[in-house]
């Protein structure tokens, strides 16, 4: 498929491992995904790539924020973005902060890949021509 017409989904993670992961798991199910490990650089990829959602991990901060999130919903080009938080920080507290910040989803890690699948099509669509999300209603 033409990565032009992939859906971009922007990682957002300092684990490197982590990214690689999820940008191999992203690219086989038709997505364009594009990594960063930082917030500032996060926003400006967003920005430029049109992204069709977001996943974060919580706690990456930005310079004018504690969390991503909390700056891509604050920035009027971005906060119709969908933002799926997928973190290792497993406390109801956690999920509290996040949803509080604006996030759209939030799962926390490990999570198995079907899940995180589902949840990445419900946020950002399904790939354009994908015969797997019709055939398994998720189109």
């Amino acid at each position: 498929m033409d990565p032009t017409v992939r859906p971009h989904v922007l990682l957002v993670d300092p684990d490197a491992d982590t990214r690689a992961v999820l940008r191999a798991l992203l690219w086989h199910d038709g997505y364009y995904p594009l990594g960063v490990d930082e917030g500032e650089g996060a926003l400006a990829v967003a920005r430029e790539a049109g992204a069709a959602l977001v996943i974060a991990t919580l706690y990456v901060p930005t310079a004018r924020e504690p969390c991503i999130v909390r700056a891509l919903k604050r920035d009027p080009a971005l906060r119709a973005v969908p933002v799926l938080v997928y973190t290792a920080f497993a406390r109801a507290a956690d999920e509290a902060w996040a949803l509080d910040a604006g996030c759209d989803g939030f799962l926390t890690k490990p999570t198995e890949l079907p899940v995180l699948l589902r949840e990445v099509r419900r946020l950002a669509g399904a790939p354009v021509g994908d015969a797997n999300a019709a055939l398994s209603g998720s189109a």
